[in-house]
């Protein structure tokens, strides 16, 4: 049964939620669409074009692309006024905008209102400073409450625009401004620009940044299934996708494992439905056959690259529903090989229970050994490493562990992240041609996506995060001069 000690984000090493329904602009992923919209609405507000409007469905992230705006113009020293409640109409509207401004007003005429604003843009302007004003939720503004609007933006000086106008709506904005009464409005509208779903490529980019940035250390996987999944339950919508990664991550934990597939995905989607979720049971412990099988066929490569099948000798006996075990000779000479004969009855039970992670811990945290586990294992890798092979637990396919001593991490890897350890899997990735793009210590799309490739072609669980199984593959897949102050010298075992 699940550990109810624990919360669903411990149980994926997660710090934070990384898919909150409130806006996030501290953990902001950047599309290529939202990029190209904020960086011509900015460039429009910086270069004072006037009215700017950006239209988008509902779950899009308007408010939060809103928000990351100011943030930006914030930063280049233009003061801005941000609206978010437009039940606001008309006179209230403008007293809104003057007291985000900070403009004290004690008078209620329209008129006095807007001399006040005018006095106070006139003096911005000739402290060389840039105004904007910025309304979500536009679409909700009456006809009245636009004109106003237009008033506003008439305030200019012989040269330029005093205050600049971003109307940020749903679609219905659009058409309201395309009626007649608001054609004078409509002729002002220098940018227009629209936000569209993430396609199925930016969604799978979407999902790993917000989980890396939430310090995904590798744990979380996504099968390519389950993706299409996602993809099909959300159609790329930013709030769709949020609140179904939500309850896949809540899942995955109710159903012990931190690999979403296509049937977690399910899960989580009539989860959502309101199908609430059966607690899982974990199944009866191993049969004593099934046990005994999986024993018999470990076997351990040696540095030649020669496979032995060492018969094992197995005592099991039953007691107080307990199985009490030998450890087989070929994982003890393994653990030997690499000093680690003291953990060979903690590792042993690991093994056999799907439990190995507080034992790895252990083992890490005391000789700075860590454990790899692969699917696949390359020539150059066999050469120069002790490798236990083991059943996987469903006794069809083989596991392979190795023991390493990386001599960096990687703990953070998002959009925009900068380190010296990113500089090295930049080398690495270069050195291996799977990245072309600057060597600089910042993560980029082009790192990200050179990431993915790499975990695809070594058929390793894809995470978009260099992972432990990762960087090991990076480090030892090619012996270059590059390395020498990157990788640390491998431990062989036999």
């Amino acid at each position: 049964m699940m550990n109810r000690n624990i919360t669903y984000l411990e149980h994926f090493h997660l710090k934070y939620n990384p898919f909150p329904v409130a806006p996030d602009t501290e953990n902001f992923y950047m599309s290529s669409t939202i990029d190209r919209v904020i960086t011509e609405i900015t460039h429009g507000i910086e270069t004072r074009k006037g009215f700017m409007v950006l239209v988008g469905e509902v779950g899009l992230g308007k408010t939060t692309i809103g928000r990351k705006i100011v943030n930006l113009l914030g930063e280049r020293g233009i003061e801005t006024s941000l609206i978010l409640h437009t039940a606001l109409q008309g006179p209230d509207l403008l007293k809104e905008i003057i007291r985000d401004f900070k403009i004290r007003s004690r008078s209620n005429n329209l008129g006095d209102q807007l001399r006040r604003l005018n006095n106070f843009l006139l003096k911005k302007n000739a402290e060389r400073k840039n105004c904007a004003i910025i309304i979500d939720d536009a679409q909700n503004l009456s006809a009245e409450s636009l004109e106003l609007l237009r008033m506003i933006s008439n305030l200019e000086t012989d040269k330029e625009k005093l205050v600049q106008i971003l109307l940020i709506g749903q679609p219905e904005l659009e058409r309201k401004l395309k009626s007649p009464e608001l054609r004078q409005l409509q002729s002002r509208i220098i940018i227009q620009q629209e936000v569209r779903p993430l396609s199925k490529h930016e969604l799978k980019d979407y999902v790993f940044f917000k989980l890396n940035a939430a310090g995904n250390d590798g744990t979380t996987t996504i099968t390519h299934r389950g993706f299409n999944a996602i993809y099909k339950a959300t159609k790329g919508n930013f709030r769709k996708v949020n609140a179904l990664m939500d309850r896949c991550l809540y899942a995955g934990f109710v159903y012990d494992t931190t690999r979403i597939s296509r049937k977690i995905v399910k899960k989580a989607v009539l989860d959502l439905k309101g199908k609430p979720m059966e607690l899982y049971r974990r199944p009866l412990t191993w049969a004593l056959a099934g046990l005994a099988s999986i024993c018999m066929a470990g076997g351990l490569y040696h540095n030649r690259g020669n496979l032995q099948f060492l018969k094992n000798h197995v005592s099991i006996r039953m007691a107080s529903a307990k199985l009490e075990q030998t450890v087989p000779s070929q994982i003890l000479n393994f653990l030997t090989d690499y000093g680690l004969s003291s953990y060979s009855r903690a590792f042993f039970y690991g093994l056999t229970h799907g439990s190995l992670e507080s034992v790895s811990a252990k083992i890490l945290k005391d000789t700075g050994l860590c454990l790899i586990q692969l699917k696949v294992v390359p020539e150059k890798i066999r050469e120069r490493f002790g490798i236990l092979v083991y059943p996987s637990n469903d006794g069809k396919n083989q596991r392979f562990f190795i023991f390493w001593k990386p001599e960096f991490w990687v703990k953070q890897f998002y959009y925009g992240y900068r380190g010296p350890e990113i500089l090295r899997v930049q080398r690495m990735l270069a050195g291996l041609n799977f990245y072309k793009d600057a060597v600089d210590g910042i993560v980029g799309k082009n790192l990200m996506k050179a990431i993915v490739e790499f975990q695809k072609r070594m058929s390793l669980p894809v995470t978009g995060f260099p992972d432990t199984r990762t960087l090991f593959l990076m480090c030892n897949m090619k012996e270059n001069s590059l390395y020498g102050d990157i990788c640390a010298t491998p431990k062989t075992a036999g």
